[in-house]
C-alpha cells in the first residue's frame, strides 16, 4: 500500500485500535432515536451503581467505564483498546478497523473509533481503508437454507443496505485473547484456532455443476491453484469454466512480469491455443489501439483510467466476436480496477423484475437488436487530442480518403455501411469516416443451446467529437429513453460480480453468457487478454 498506507499500518502496530461505545438510559425521551441497548438492558440492573460495577469487572470487554451526563439521564460510556493484529504462530492478521462515518451522537451512542493513542483518522486514511475495503470485498447473495462458514481472523465481514424481511442466524466457537490490556484470559478459556492446513495437491473446485436455480445472482467461481498449474488442475479448472462460464484462477504459481510472458503450455491447456485463437482483425481493428504482446497476448482496449467502462460483450461491434476470453494481470492497480463480470440471466430476470417497462424494454432488444455507429476523426485534426479513439489514417491503414471508404465498405464482417460526415458548420476541413452496425440482441449457444442477451451498449451522453459521433440505439434507430438506459444500468448495478486481479491472476470468460466492465483506477495496471472461438453474431454458433 502507498500514499500513506505504510504510515498508517505504522500507527495501527505501535496505537492498537479503540472502541468507545455508550448505553443510554432506558429511561431517556429520546432513547428510540438509539438502536443499541439501554445501559438497563446491558447490565441487567436498574441501579446505576451495580450496572457500573459489572462493566469495570469485565475486563475482557472494557478497559475504561464512566458515566455521561446527557440531558439529566445518565449514559454509561465503555472503551477497549485492542491490538490491531492478531498474531497466530508465525502469521498476523489485520483486524479490520472500524470506521466512524460521522461524529458522536446520542443516536449513535456516542461511539467513537480512535487509535488507542485517542487520536481519530484523517479523511485520507479513512479514504485508504474505504478502498482497501472495496477492493477486497466478495459478495454473496443468501437463499433460504445457505450456510456461510468462515475464519473471523483472517476474513472481516460486512453487509449492504437492503429492501424486504432478512432472518440470519450467527453460531460462534473457538477464541483468541487479546492480551494488550495486560489483564489475564479468563479461567480455562485457551486461544484456540483452527490447525487446518489443506493438503499440497488440494484445490477449490466444485464436484457438480450448481443448479440454475441456485445462487443465481453470484455465479462466478474462485479457483484456488496452492501455487501450481499441473495438468489435473487444468483439467478442473476447464470443467468449472464450462459449468459456470466465468472463473477467477488465483495463486497460480506463475511469476510473469508482463503479460506477454504467458506460458504457450499453459495457454494450450486451457483451449486458447494459435488455432483456436479468434481471428479479431489484428492490433488496427477497433476503436481503441491494441498491441500485442506476445503468446498470443494482446493488450486490453486503451481507455483512460477514469472512465468506467460499462458491461459489454468483447468485440460486440462487428459480425463475428469471440466466445472465450482470458484476462491475464501481472500488475493490479493501487486504487479501484477490478473486472466486473455480469450474467446474461441474471440481466434478463431483472429486466423481468422491473414490470412493464423492463419487459416493454426486452420486447424491442429481441426486436430490433441494436445499431452503433461510430466515427473516425483526421488524425490532422488539431481536436483529435480530446479524442482517445483512433483515426481514420490508423484503423483503416491509408492517407487516402477513397482507399479507406473502399477498405470500409469492404469490411462486411465488420461495417453494414460507412459514409463521410457532412452535417458539419461551414469551414470545416478534417473528415470524419462514419460507420454502422446492426446485430441482433439475443445469440444461441453452441454448448447448451439456449439464447443469451447480449449486453446493449448504452450513450450516458450525446454524439459529439470527443467520442467520435458515436451512437448506440435500436436496430431501427430509434434512441433509448432516459427510463430504459435507468432501468439497464440499475440491472447492470445489480448483475455485477468484482474480483480484484491480483500479480499472475487469470481470469476466464464465456464472453456469451457473460458482459464485463471495468472501474476507474489509479496507479499502473497491467492486465493482457487472449480471446479464443468464433461466433457470427446472427444465431448460429461456428468454434
Amino acid at each position: 500500500m502507498s500514499n500513506g498506507g505504510e504510515e498508517l499500518l505504522e500507527k495501527f502496530r505501535t496505537h492498537g485500535l479503540t472502541i468507545q461505545t455508550g448505553f443510554l438510559d432506558n429511561n431517556h425521551p429520546r432513547k428510540e432515536e438509539n438502536y443499541f441497548s439501554s445501559w438497563q438492558e446491558r447490565f441487567l440492573t436498574e441501579d446505576p451503581q451495580q450496572a457500573l460495577h459489572k462493566a469495570v469487572q469485565q475486563h475482557n470487554e472494557y478497559d475504561e467505564c464512566w458515566w455521561k451526563e446527557d440531558d439529566g439521564f445518565k449514559t454509561l460510556m465503555t472503551k477497549i483498546t485492542l491490538s490491531a493484529f492478531a498474531k497466530i504462530g508465525d502469521d498476523r492478521y489485520l483486524r479490520f478497523p472500524r470506521i466512524a462515518l460521522g461524529e458522536p451522537t446520542l443516536q449513535n451512542g456516542y461511539r467513537a473509533y480512535p487509535l488507542g493513542n485517542g487520536k481519530e483518522l484523517s479523511l485520507l486514511e479513512k479514504q485508504l481503508l474505504f478502498a482497501a475495503y472495496d477492493c477486497t470485498k466478495e459478495g454473496i447473495n443468501w437463499r433460504t437454507g445457505d450456510l456461510i462458514i468462515f475464519d473471523n481472523i483472517r476474513y472481516g465481514h460486512s453487509r449492504e443496505s437492503f429492501e424486504g424481511k432478512r432472518e440470519v442466524f450467527v453460531g460462534m466457537s473457538g477464541m483468541v485473547w487479546d492480551d494488550r490490556s495486560g489483564h489475564p484470559p479468563i479461567e480455562n478459556v485457551k486461544p484456540t484456532i483452527s490447525s487446518f492446513q489443506p493438503k499440497k495437491e488440494q484445490f477449490y473446485r466444485y464436484r457438480q455443476p450448481i443448479s440454475e436455480t441456485k445462487n443465481q445472482n453470484y455465479s462466478m467461481r474462485i479457483f484456488d491453484a496452492r501455487g501450481k498449474l499441473n495438468t489435473q488442475k487444468i483439467s478442473s479448472i476447464l470443467e468449472e469454466f464450462v459449468s459456470h462460464g466465468a472463473l477467477h484462477i488465483i495463486n497460480t504459481g506463475l511469476q510473469c512480469k508482463h503479460p506477454g510472458e504467458f506460458p504457450i503450455g499453459i495457454r494450450d491447456l486451457l483451449g486458447f491455443e494459435e488455432n483456436s485463437q479468434f481471428p479479431w482483425g489484428g492490433v488496427h481493428s477497433g476503436r481503441t489501439s491494441r498491441r500485442e504482446l506476445g503468446n498470443g497476448v494482446f493488450s486490453t482496449d486503451y481507455y483512460p483510467s477514469h472512465l468506467f467502462l460499462l458491461p459489454h460483450n468483447e468485440i460486440l461491434y462487428q459480425r463475428h466476436m469471440p466466445t472465450r476470453l482470458l484476462f491475464f494481470s501481472t500488475q493490479s492497480s493501487v486504487i479501484g480496477g477490478r473486472t466486473f463480470v455480469h450474467s446474461s440471466k441474471v440481466l434478463e430476470r431483472f429486466l423481468l423484475s422491473t414490470g412493464q417497462n423492463g419487459k416493454n424494454l426486452l420486447k424491442k432488444m429481441h426486436r430490433y437488436g441494436f445499431r452503433i455507429d461510430s466515427g473516425f476523426l483526421d488524425r490532422y485534426d488539431p481536436r483529435k487530442e480530446n479524442n482517445h479513439f483512433r483515426s481514420w489514417q490508423d484503423r483503416f491503414q491509408t492517407e487516402n480518403r477513397e482507399e479507406a471508404y473502399e477498405r470500409c465498405i469492404a469490411a462486411r464482417d465488420q461495417f453494414d455501411n460507412c459514409w463521410w460526415k457532412k452535417d458539419f458548420p461551414a469551414g470545416e476541413q478534417y473528415p470524419v469516416l462514419m460507420t454502422r452496425i446492426q446485430i441482433p440482441a439475443v445469440i444461441q449457444h453452441v454448448q447448451d443451446q439456449q439464447e443469451y442477451l447480449l449486453f446493449p451498449r448504452i450513450a450516458l451522453d450525446g454524439p459529439t467529437l470527443c467520442n467520435g459521433f458515436r451512437r448506440f440505439s435500436f436496430g431501427n434507430g430509434e434512441e433509448m429513453s432516459s427510463d430504459e438506459i435507468d432501468i439497464l444500468i440499475s440491472a447492470y448495478l445489480y448483475s455485477a460480480q468484482g474480483r480484484k486481479m491480483q500479480s499472475n491472476d487469470i481470469l476466464l470468460i464465456d464472453n456469451i453468457r457473460y458482459g464485463h466492465s471495468r472501474e476507474i483506477f489509479e496507479g499502473e495496471r497491467d492486465i493482457g487478454v487472449i480471446m479464443a472461438g468464433s461466433i457470427w453474431n446472427k444465431g448460429s454458433l461456428h468454434v
